[in-house]
């Protein structure tokens, strides 16, 4: 349910190299069932992370002006159930 709305034309961004020190492991970063984000896109960049057995991993870091931000949640068959989008308790 990724949507992205922009007018702006697709401009080439520089991409900042990060040396990484160990090897470059995206799974340990990548825990829980995520948010939904609505907002507006303030900002844009590119990194590319460079491990010590020289894999290259790239990134876009999107900097987002959140207005409503959603949990996902998930039934025990592991579907994805649509969160009520009216609800405006803080999370």
């Amino acid at each position: 349910m990724s949507r992205l709305y922009d007018n702006k034309p697709l401009a080439a961004l520089p991409v900042e190299n990060i040396n990484w020190k160990t090897a470059w492991s995206p799974d340990k970063y990548r825990t829980g069932p995520g948010v939904i984000i609505e907002g507006c896109i303030k900002g844009r960049s590119r990194h590319a992370i460079v491990c010590t057995d020289g894999k290259r991993t790239r990134y876009m870091a999107l900097y987002i002006s959140v207005r409503h931000a959603h949990r996902r949640r998930f039934d025990a068959s592991g579907v994805e159930v649509e969160p009520n989008f009216s609800q405006t308790e803080k999370v």
